[in-house]
């Protein structure tokens, strides 16, 4: 294996314990276990691996696997990232889509991995993700592409 894939193996392992709060209690175990890495190395790997902060009723705010291979929350190992939406309106060419708690993260993730023709940027808090698409497209042909990613998300949006 090479380093990246090492490091990413040891982070996933290091998140499957479940309690993980922030990127520099990460870093420290990491380097406890022979890993040196910054913290901008370990937010790009981060984000190439979908973890994402969701709220758990023990721990607080911890980082997750999206596809919730630990057992740790039944919960939301359950809920695929789509059925975490709420709602979605759209502010001329913004998008504001609200989630349940800890889902936003991981819904922006999907934007960004695969809409990155009609999608700008997204930025996602705890339970709302601001995104804006590129003038050249319209509602419909977004929401289309939303569709593809995230189904059933058009029966979310407010009209």
């Amino acid at each position: 294996m090479n380093e990246k894939t090492d490091r990413k193996s040891e982070i996933k392992a290091i998140i499957a314990t479940g309690n993980i709060h922030n990127q520099e209690e990460l870093m420290s175990y990491l380097e406890a276990r022979g890993f040196s890495i910054t913290q901008a190395t370990l937010s790009r790997l981060l984000k190439d691996l979908g973890v994402a902060k969701v709220y758990d009723k023990l721990y607080g705010y911890c980082y997750r696997l999206p596809s919730y291979e630990n057992s740790f929350d039944k919960a939301y190992r359950e809920i695929r990232p789509a059925d975490g939406i709420l709602s979605v309106e759209f502010c001329g060419n913004i998008i504001v889509i609200r989630t349940i708690p800890g889902f936003a993260n991981v819904i922006a993730s999907v934007i960004d991995r695969n809409m990155d023709t009609e999608i700008a940027g997204t930025i996602a808090g705890d339970d709302t993700i601001f995104a804006t698409f590129r003038t050249r497209f319209t509602v419909q042909q977004v929401v289309s592409s939303l569709e593809h990613y995230l189904p059933s998300i058009e029966l979310k949006i407010k009209r």
